[in-house]
């Protein structure tokens, strides 16, 4: 699933809509970035709606990586220059 940006587009700075997970106690998932140009995606989380964000990982290139999930989670994609910058989420 595809952490959508309200605006629809993806090559400039942006906060994704906030993705409720299927939050389950130990339970992991998998997020794939791509990043054309460059920039920085951090992955966020939080146990509530009322907690601050954490960030969980951060990408400066395309990769993947699997992350325990929480109950909320979003992407903040700064410094896009050049293309732009895609998260995608697999849960478990």
């Amino acid at each position: 699933m595809l952490l959508a940006n309200s605006s629809g587009t993806y090559d400039a700075d942006y906060t994704s809509l906030t993705y409720k997970t299927n939050y389950r106690a130990q339970e992991s998932g998998t997020v794939q970035c791509y990043i054309a140009g460059t920039a920085t995606v951090d992955v966020q989380m939080r146990s509530q709606s009322d907690a601050p964000w954490l960030t969980v990982h951060s990408f400066t290139e395309s990769g993947a990586q699997e992350i325990r999930l929480m109950p909320e989670m979003r992407i903040s994609a700064s410094s896009v220059t050049g293309g732009d910058a895609k998260v995608w989420l697999v849960e478990r």
